[in-house]
């Protein structure tokens, strides 16, 4: 191969252009998914029997859990999006 010679455009080239937003989002909702860990664990270690059993904790062991899965899906298709059948379409 020369040096003029430019790598053929197919199906499995993906753009830096195009990679680099979607790893700048991934990466910020990993890091926000990492912060609702500490979240969660303060929140337990700071509570007490009685504040368990109000409705706020709930709420906020319930906002915790979903925020959670949404981060998880987040990473997900921030994963398999580039790698899909048909990507960036």
């Amino acid at each position: 191969m020369s040096t003029g010679d430019t790598i053929p455009e197919s199906p499995e080239v993906i753009s830096i252009a195009v990679v680099r937003p979607l790893l700048q989002s991934l990466l910020l909702a990993h890091t926000l998914l990492t912060l609702l860990v500490p979240l969660l664990i303060a929140l337990l270690y700071c509570s007490t029997r009685h504040s368990r059993r109000r409705p706020i904790f709930v709420l906020n062991i319930l906002a915790i859990a979903m925020a959670f899965s949404v981060g998880v899906l987040a990473d997900f298709a921030g994963v398999s999006q580039p790698f899909g059948p048909t990507p960036f379409h």
